[in-house]
């Protein structure tokens, strides 16, 4: 019996912990382990109690089952008790116990569920147990928004009525034997994998009795599973699958209903309320909805087990353990016997499992929340029923025309009809009505209405209506009126070709001199042309006609005629394109109070005026009043069962507008999927509603940074605009460009975003004057686009064009253009001009402080900095970086600005202050756990360097060292090389040959790759001298005399014979010819090398240092002292000027010059 626990791996919901002392012995521990073979991965044993009690300490799940052995009379049973009735993780106990216990002598462990004589007893309690806690794992009901007014039924609770009624029809199915064929079906289907359910199915299949319905349904297998998953999640395609089973349990709940309600009869007990209760466990959240929704509606989805028995539903409860995730929960429903028509039972003795006390609701109850109190770490949810008054009333809400003059299946089929048309499926709506059709071949009045409904939700039904109703009439009049309106219908589709057509075939009929011109038609023929208008944006052209055609109506209608309403709001739309929002509020106001005089409060005409109020404000940017006149319109939509669904997408499309303003993008695009829905149902793919939406759909796409996304979008959105319009440049397809080219720009392929920009610029100039803000945009979008591009002679002519527009610029955007101008003067070098456009940046904040963020001030004061550096202006340097290191917050503020200060040391040789800000740069950058390899590649290459220039060379390896160790894995070879040369240098000066050989021979490598194996860069001569000088050093002089060849050549195929380079050359010939004692070869290149100083004309150039050692060392070698001493002493006195820090050099100087003495004396 225990494979029957259905083991919930994914959503954790319960363990089984079964505790026996016995398990310690092996023969016990075997037996054991041969029962728990067959179960599932829930079911733990344990023998040690502490190993138990951890492992229950450490499990997280919804309900846990502890099962032991139990001696009342045993101290250590009844402190094992003690304790698991204390763990607040444990759910229910279950004593197995071969001694009779009375209740009383456990009655203070409030979680002991069962005391069984039987281990086959136990399972089967737990069995039960585990079914009705699955159960009530899940939420099974649903809110109503409503309260007791019929006044306050939304779209929802239209939906769940006619749900409801869509059950009523399931409830007396048609085609038992079909519907029990499709339910067996639809089961074998989902479990095709599992044998065991597949066998019960066929059992079900062929020995089913309609008198075990309600045993079916409490057995914890394939249809009880089934039947609630699908009923919770209300997809009614699957719901129609259970149609043979819901039919049942309706038969079988009725029955026992009407059993039970007579027995109440007979005591006279009615009226009675009878009271049962239901715990469990609900999400924090839906507790929240709950508690706001005190005096609403709830719906049950699934059929609803309750018990008279409140201490056992408090069990299922629990006590509080499982918060933050789950809140215990007593649901306590008060039934109204009297009042109450839904049916409900005792199915003890029904039941698959002899459950105790339990009561079934059938599916679909309808209860009222009338309270909610907290008590002993539960929740108390006080239900009552609801009464069938107030259901009929709901339903008549919706529709006054009672079904029961329909067959059955003709009411599925209107029921479904009705459902799909609430929840904006119009697919599916038209398909019953379709079947309803074929059953139903009256013209009943019930059959026009939904006539009317299926013309009122697709247009391009409408237009085939009118123009089949069009070929059957003479009447001059009536022809004028639908030519009229099918023409407005195309205007609004923007197929202006067949509006013109229509518009021709009208004109003979207003104009004709066989007839008298009515001004009425006028009237209505100027406001066809002036939609027609209006629609190829020829707004000035629109507003002439109009205000004629509102003189008309004026001087021949009453002051409240609706045709004077729907002037003023095609006015006031016209306006709105105009941009002149005032006058526009005007006449929206003129219409809306006409239309509350002589229409009902709910029309969608109402809703349209508030629409497109809206439309007004959020232009404006009064954002909160838009949202007002959204939400009312959207009310009116959803109460006006004749509005057009496409009216409730536009209001979903002008809401995503207002929460794309407010950057909250998911709610936006939540918006605009309801909005594309509900174009999708009602609208052809490429109508031209959907270019607006995706053209939307396609920014905020770009706002969240799914540019592939957006693309999409923008390219669909593109090809419907410009097969609508294909010789128009109308106002959309600006914006389209303008968001195409935004995309791009945010790719990083600016050349294609330049033409789109451009393309956008031509068109707005058409709809906008130059002082539009749209200009504004992209003509700083062109620039920086052109910046991006290192194109910076023309993003300079964009942003002066931008300062010269004839408008005023706020203040964050002259910042942002003065930044950008002062950066690009810093790219083209031009450093005092871009000094003087941040000034200007400084000079904005100082006089708005408030609206610049210190974030944005920290980069003008680095690029100011930046400016003062390049023109040698340090102190200046100093300060501006110094003002930006106050801004800094971020790590990676402090990292940027500590190296500018590092560089800036470093240009002045001060050493140890380029040492110290490298090592901040470092320690700053470390406290960025994600901070990337590159950056602290360069703080240990930086700090090398400082040591290396500091000649602290045994410092300067550990850093460089691990500067290589991190870019190697990266592959940055010009780094690599970088971190190389500093290397072999540093080994070269602290006489590690060996070493200073192997990375220079590296760095050689390097270079090689690099450059192709074309040695002409000057980095190759550089390394061959070194070289040169180290096989020197290693008295390989052959070798040295090559390297030193190949340097000296090298320099001569790009180097004047005065170039300082050169000279090096011939210094290195002379070290290896002093060491091969050729002192006479080293004097004449070492003096070749002093000549090339002397046309430098700087007679302390550092050079002359080392020069003058390699004189002193020669002469030495040549025991001319004298020669020697003045030679080293002049190095000495260059060496304490120009390398005051370099003590190495100093001491090998002083050292040889105290040999000198040594000889003189």
């Amino acid at each position: 019996m225990w494979e029957n626990i259905e083991y919930q791996a994914e959503s954790k919901f319960y363990e089984v912990v079964w505790f026996n002392e016995k398990f310690s012995d092996f023969k016990n521990s075997v037996d054991a382990s041969i029962r728990a073979r067959s179960l599932k991965p829930h079911v733990k044993t344990f023998f040690d109690p502490e190993e138990c009690w951890n492992f229950i300490h450490d499990t997280n799940v919804d309900y846990l089952f502890f099962i032991m052995p139990f001696n009342p009379f045993s101290s250590v049973d009844n402190e094992i008790l003690t304790r698991a009735n204390a763990l607040l993780q444990v759910s229910f106990i279950y004593l197995l116990s071969t001694v009779e216990i009375c209740n009383d002598q456990v009655r203070y462990f409030e979680r002991v569920r069962h005391i069984c004589s039987s281990e086959d007893i136990l399972i089967e309690k737990l069995y039960a147990d585990v079914r009705d806690c699955k159960e009530n794992s899940s939420s099974s009901f649903s809110l109503l928004e409503i309260g007791q007014s019929t006044h306050n039924l939304t779209k929802a609770s239209g939906a769940f009525i006619w749900r409801q009624l869509y059950l009523e029809a399931l409830f007396h199915t048609f085609d038992g034997e079909q519907a029990k064929l499709d339910m067996v079906e639809y089961c074998r289907n989902y479990y095709a994998d599992d044998k065991a359910e597949l066998d019960k199915i066929s059992y079900f299949e062929l020995n089913y009795r309609s008198d075990d319905a309600i045993k079916w349904y409490t057995r914890d297998s394939f249809l009880y599973r089934l039947l609630n998953r699908t009923l919770r999640s209300e997809n009614i395609d699957d719901i129609y699958k259970f149609r043979f089973i819901l039919s049942e349990l309706y038969t079988r709940l009725i029955e026992l209903h009407c059993d039970y309600l007579q027995t109440l009869l007979d005591l006279d007990l009615i009226p009675y309320t009878l009271t049962v209760y239901r715990g469990q466990l609900i999400a924090p959240q839906e507790l929240d909805r709950l508690k706001r929704s005190l005096g609403s509606l709830i719906a049950m989805n699934t059929f609803l087990s309750t018990s008279f028995d409140q201490s056992a539903s408090l069990m299922f409860a629990g006590n509080g353990q499982r918060r933050p995730n789950y809140e215990s929960v007593l649901f306590a429903i008060d039934i109204d016997t009297s009042t109450t028509t839904t049916p409900f039972a005792d199915i003890d003795k029904y039941s698959w499992n002899n459950s105790e006390q339990e009561i079934l609701i059938l599916v679909g109850a309808m209860f009222k929340i009338m309270n909610i109190q907290y008590e002993n770490n539960v929740w108390i949810i006080k239900l009552q029923t609801c009464d069938s008054q107030h259901i009929r009333k709901l339903q008549e809400h919706y529709y006054p025309k009672l079904l029961n003059e329909f067959n059955t299946e003709a009411a599925f089929y209107i029921c479904m009809v009705n459902y799909y048309t609430v929840m904006a499926d119009i697919k599916r709506s038209n398909s019953y009505l379709k079947e309803f059709y074929r059953l139903d071949n009256s013209n009943s009045p019930l059959t026009e209405i939904q006539m009317r409904k299926m013309a009122v939700f697709n247009s391009e039904m409408v237009i085939k209506v009118r123009e089949q109703e069009l070929a059957l009439t003479t009447d001059q009049d009536m022809r004028l009126s639908w030519l009229l309106r099918i023409a407005q219908l195309h205007i609004e589709d923007n197929n202006f070709m067949k509006a013109i057509e229509c518009i021709e075939q009208c004109r003979p009929l207003v104009f004709g001199s066989f007839r008298p011109l009515k001004l009425l038609h006028l009237a209505n023929f100027l406001e066809t042309l002036g939609l027609l208008c209006d629609g190829q944006e020829k707004h000035e052209e629109a507003l002439k006609l109009f205000e004629i055609m509102l003189r008309i109506y004026t001087a021949y209608l009453p002051s409240i005629a609706l045709e004077i309403a729907n002037a003023h709001d095609i006015i006031g739309m016209t306006h709105f394109y105009l941009g002149s929002y005032s006058d526009a509020i005007l006449h929206f106001n003129y219409s809306l109070d006409i239309y509350r005089q002589c229409l009902p409060l709910e029309h969608f005409s109402i809703g349209d005026c508030y629409h497109h109020m809206g439309l007004v404000y959020f232009r404006s940017g009064c954002t909160i009043q838009a949202k007002r006149c959204y939400d009312s319109a959207s009310e009116l939509y959803e109460k006006c069962s004749q509005t057009n669904p496409a009216r409730m997408g536009k209001i979903y499309h002008c809401q995503a507008h207002l929460y794309a303003v407010a950057n909250n993008n998911e709610e936006a695009l939540h918006a605009y999927q309801k909005a594309e829905q509900i174009y999708r149902s009602f609208l052809p793919h490429d109508h031209c509603f959907f270019a607006g939406l995706y053209s939307d759909l396609g920014e905020l796409h770009n706002c969240m940074n799914d540019l592939d996304q957006a693309l999409q979008y923008l390219n669909t959105a593109l090809m419907i605009e410009s097969n609508h319009n294909p010789c128009q440049k109308t106002r959309l397809l600006g914006t389209l460009h303008l968001h195409i080219g935004r995309n791009y720009f945010m790719r990083g392929s600016y050349s294609t975003c330049l033409n789109n920009f451009s393309i956008a610029a031509v068109i707005f100039q058409r709809h906008l004057p130059l002082h539009n803000e749209t200009f504004q945009e992209i003509l700083h979008y062109i620039a920086r686009a052109y910046y991006r591009l290192n194109k910076y002679e023309e993003s300079l002519a964009n942003y002066k064009l931008l300062l010269n527009l004839d408008m005023p610029i706020e203040s964050e955007t002259a910042f942002e253009i003065f930044y950008s101008i002062g950066r690009l003067f810093l790219k083209m070098k031009q450093p005092k001009e871009a000094l003087e456009y941040f000034e200007a940046c400084l000079n904005l904040s100082a006089t708005i402080a408030s609206l610049f963020s210190n974030d944005r001030l920290l980069h003008v004061y680095r690029y100011q900095g930046l400016a003062f550096f390049r023109l040698k202006e340090y102190s200046h340097a100093l300060d501006s970086f110094n003002h930006a290191l106050t801004l800094c917050t971020t790590i990676k503020d402090f990292v940027v600005t500590y190296n500018e200060l590092r560089k800036l040391y470093h240009v002045q040789r001060n050493f140890e202050l380029e040492l110290y800000y490298a090592r901040l740069v470092l320690d700053k950058s470390m406290e960025d756990p994600q901070q990337c390899e590159f950056i602290l590649g360069h703080s240990y290459l930086n700090i090398g360097q400082a040591y290396f220039h500091l000649y602290e060379y045994e410092k300067a390896l550990p850093f460089l060292h691990k500067s290589k160790e991190i870019f190697d894995p990266l592959e940055d070879r010009v780094n690599i090389s970088n971190a190389v040369e500093y290397i072999a240098v540093s080994y070269y000066q602290i006489d590690n040959y060996e070493q200073a050989e192997l990375f220079t021979l590296q760095r050689l490598e390097l270079l090689r790759r690099f450059h192709q194996n074309n040695e002409s860069s000057p980095d190759f001569p550089y390394a061959y001298s070194r070289l040169a000088r180290i096989k020197c050093e290693q008295k390989c002089y052959n070798e040295a005399e090559e390297l030193s060849e190949k340097a000296l050549c090298l320099r001569r195929e790009y180097l004047s014979e005065n170039d300082i380079r050169l000279g090096v050359s011939f210094q290195t010939f002379g070290i290896v010819c002093n060491a091969q004692e050729k002192y006479e070869e080293a004097l004449d290149y070492f003096e070749k090398f002093e000549k090339i100083l002397r046309t430098t004309k700087e007679s302390d150039h550092p050079y002359h240092t080392y020069l003058h050692e390699n004189l002193g060392t020669v002469y030495y070698n040549m025991k001319q002292f004298t020669k020697s001493r003045e030679h080293y002493e002049k190095s000495l006195t260059f060496a304490l000027e120009k390398y005051p820090l370099h003590r190495r050099f100093h001491q090998r100087l002083k050292y040889g010059i105290e040999r000198i003495f040594d000889h003189f004396f």
